[in-house]
């Protein structure tokens, strides 16, 4: 499958070139993901279902839309999805993160597992860092890492 991937791929104003020895890596990677066939139909359908909501979202924030794919990696649009390190709902916001952009969360009401508000508090996240770092791969990676660790790589 490694020939059929491209060279390079695009995510906002960046354009990543894909080496050579990064190739067997996804396709192995692209294989387990196709493995199991009833998590990919699964997924694929709340691909479906989730997508035209969030997409406006981000095209209103002025997001990358290949940033959409970042909730399927993080929560697999999983609601209830808890990570390890106490991160909640589709986008995997930790409590603090959630207050910080806006996001609702107390005993009744936990805006990480809202989908619409969930996603704008991603808009949130990623304006604010591109704003500072005005790089959307850095910021891509900003999500995962924090502000702070990508500002010093920078």
């Amino acid at each position: 499958m490694s020939n059929t991937l491209k060279d390079t791929i695009s995510i906002g104003n960046v354009r990543i070139a894909i080496h050579p020895s990064a190739k067997p890596i996804l396709d192995k990677e692209f294989t387990l993901l196709g493995a199991n066939k009833r998590y990919s139909t699964a997924l694929l359908d709340k691909m479906r279902l989730y997508f035209p909501v969030i997409e406006p979202i981000l095209r209103e924030g002025n997001i990358p839309d290949d940033f959409k794919y970042l909730c399927v990696q993080e929560s697999a649009l999983n609601a209830n999805a808890i990570s390890t390190s106490a991160a909640v709902g589709y986008w995997q916001f930790k409590l603090e993160t959630a207050k910080d952009v806006g996001l609702q969360v107390n005993q009744h009401i936990d805006e990480r597992r809202h989908i619409i508000e969930a996603t704008k508090g991603a808009v949130q996240y990623f304006t604010r860092n591109n704003s500072v770092l005005n790089n959307w791969m850095s910021t891509l990676l900003s999500y995962r890492l924090g502000l702070g660790s990508i500002k010093k790589l920078n």
